[in-house]
């Protein structure tokens, strides 16, 4: 699972950001993608590579700036349950050294 879909996230940061976000279909089925992942394996985002990570963040950020909603709840959604993540695991002090840097 972690390979495939680390790459995949390495094919997708070869895609310059205003390409994909170019064509709806495209984005809604990233943002799509996204929001599942935060929901079904939000480790697997939270382990990523500092530059696959800092690409999906900066997609988040754009993604908040679109007119569609369904893609601005993707967003929230990621960000939601990235940082429960995040308070649940230093909470617990097993968070990643990769959160804390």
């Amino acid at each position: 699972f972690r390979e495939l879909f680390t790459s995949i996230f390495i094919i997708l940061t070869s895609v310059k950001q205003t390409h994909l976000l170019s064509y709806p279909k495209l984005t809604l089925c990233y943002f799509t993608l996204i929001e599942t992942l935060a929901l079904v394996k939000i480790d697997f985002l939270a382990n990523l590579t500092t530059p696959l990570f800092g690409y999906v963040l900066e997609t988040i950020s754009e993604g908040f700036l679109s007119p569609e909603q369904t893609i601005q709840n993707s967003c929230c959604i990621f960000l939601d349950t990235f940082l429960s993540y995040v308070f649940r695991s230093v909470k617990k002090n097993t968070a990643p050294a990769s959160l804390m840097a």
